[in-house]
């Protein structure tokens, strides 16, 4: 039990320190739609550091898994930021270098986050445990595409809208 406990406190840190980066990416980023996904981002890893340390208080006081996910899939307000953007992308406003490394940065994270999860489902004997992890993993891949659709979005809106017109259309 101790060794799954070790592994939620590194899951905690993880979490925590995407939320204070994302946090700290949306009061540096210019772009409009870069902030509103970094915000939208720290709110995605509180609910997961709080789910997480939920989990954690449930094995170190009962010694057992909670029976409850208690997570929900990935909201859909991600999305929103980028049909939003197609009103507002006369007004072109181009994301600056930094607004693009905060970006790649949040991406490295995200990968690494996926990663963990998924070695850990792989790893988990419990059933809610292997759920849990896998869970998590899913919710940060769709951080990682939501942050690839922004760096497309913001390198090239006109190709990105483009292509996404396409997607719709095909669909």
């Amino acid at each position: 039990m101790e060794n799954k406990l070790m592994v939620l406190k590194t899951a905690i840190q993880m979490e925590l320190e995407g939320e204070q980066f994302y946090i700290k990416a949306a009061q540096k980023t210019h772009h409009p739609y870069g902030k509103q996904l970094f915000e939208r981002l720290a709110e995605e890893e509180r609910v997961h550091l709080r789910k997480i340390q939920e989990i954690y208080s449930s094995l170190d006081k009962q010694q057992k898994w909670p029976e409850n996910l208690g997570l929900t899939k990935v909201d859909s307000t991600i999305q929103t930021i980028f049909k939003e953007a197609n009103i507002e992308l006369n007004k072109k406003v181009k994301p600056s270098s930094d607004d693009l490394e905060a970006l790649k940065i949040a991406m490295d994270m995200e990968e690494k986050s996926i990663n963990l999860y998924d070695g850990l489902s792989k790893k988990a004997d419990d059933p809610f445990e292997k759920r849990f992890f896998l869970m998590l993993s899913y919710e940060e891949r769709g951080h990682y595409l939501a942050l690839l659709d922004s760096q497309d979005y913001m390198t090239d809106p006109e190709g990105w809208l483009e292509r996404k017109q396409k997607i719709l259309l095909e669909g």
